[in-house]
């Protein structure tokens, strides 16, 4: 359950970034990335879906789901069946989960030519 907060924590942070991406953009990125565009959607507020397959077993699914103005947007991350049998502790789960956020945040800043807001002197 701590793990759970932490990760909420810093995704809330996160999407304050990646809510500023448009799908267009999340389709550059993917092919900057070399990662994958998905169809996938949670609802009709699912803006784009994106994935990261650092290794073999292990797939993290980025949503950014756009309910503003009613409420606040979200970037949830779901990820594969099998993830859950590679006996990855929370710790280090939540650590790809955080860092995997970061990348899309970096590669935005660095070849989107978006002014886009910071939350941290290196974010």
């Amino acid at each position: 359950m701590t793990h759970t907060r932490y990760v909420s924590r810093a995704l809330e942070q996160r999407v304050k970034i990646l809510s500023h991406l448009d799908n267009t953009d999340a389709e550059r990125l993917a092919e900057i990335l070399g990662i994958e565009m998905i169809d996938l959607a949670i609802d009709d507020a699912t803006e784009w879906a994106v994935a990261f397959k650092p290794f073999n077993g292990l797939e993290l699914y980025y949503l950014l789901q756009r309910y503003s103005p009613e409420m606040e947007d979200v970037l949830k991350v779901l990820y594969s069946k099998e993830s859950a049998g590679l006996g990855i502790s929370g710790e280090d789960i939540s650590g790809f989960t955080i860092l995997y956020a970061n990348v899309l945040i970096y590669a935005a800043k660095k070849y989107l030519n978006k002014a886009l807001p910071s939350i941290s002197r290196y974010l």
